[in-house]
């Protein structure tokens, strides 16, 4: 805080440094946010399949109760669900961050997973088309529509900070801790706001290397 002072003249308060139980919170939080960052982008990948398998599917009834189960999902809003998953969570019982944590996982997921995959589900009945081929690859789809989904694993990224409604132990919500019995607020924000900005772009940049890397690998699909 001096230097920062001597140096620029700004005057600053690291609350969160300051005391054993603001560092605890602000460690707690950072590690809590990167697996949760992390777990969301993989549940979008993998769900994303699930419903592009499902939507793609040629079984009517499948593909219809996958329809049905995307409707609600891109409905609702991302924190309303996260409200329902914690209420959900609290009435089982269990009282554990990381049994919140798996669930808000799975709300990311499933929230832009849903997305994901009728991107591509809608890459492959666009190459029907074009190809006349009356079963795409799935892989084929995957290429086509692979900067959509690439864009909605960042998207999940983004949005991770919605599970602090549901308790997650997450930066949100260390912060805001920590804010509420420091009454600091600029510094600590101004923090919060710089970390996930570097989350997500470490995450933009890991998407985008897989990207690069199904271009690589998908030039027999184009």
């Amino acid at each position: 805080e001096e230097f920062v002072q001597q140096k620029t003249g700004v005057n600053i308060v690291l609350a969160m440094l300051k005391t054993g139980v603001g560092l605890q919170l602000l460690f707690e939080g950072m590690v809590f946010s990167i697996v949760l960052v992390l777990g969301a982008v993989l549940a979008t990948w993998a769900i994303g399949w699930v419903f592009a398998r499902g939507l793609a599917s040629q079984q009517p009834g499948l593909s219809w109760a996958t329809r049905f189960l995307l409707w609600p999902l891109q409905s609702t809003p991302l924190i309303l669900l996260m409200v329902l998953a914690g209420i959900v969570v609290s009435m089982t019982g269990v009282r554990s961050p990381y049994v919140a944590l798996a669930a808000a996982v799975v709300i990311l997921g499933l929230y832009y997973g849903s997305s994901a995959g009728q991107t591509i589900a809608e890459a492959m009945a666009a190459l029907r088309q074009e190809r006349a081929l009356p079963v795409p690859s799935m892989s084929a789809a995957v290429y086509k529509a692979r900067v959509g989904f690439a864009a909605f694993m960042v998207n999940a990224a983004r949005g991770s900070p919605a599970a602090s409604v549901m308790g997650v132990p997450e930066l949100l919500s260390a912060m805001n801790d920590v804010a509420s019995f420091s009454g600091e607020r600029i510094t600590t924000y101004t923090f919060l706001l710089v970390f996930y900005a570097l989350l997500v772009v470490l995450v933009h940049r890991l998407v985008s290397a897989w990207q690069a890397r199904l271009a690589l690998g998908g030039r027999a699909y184009a």
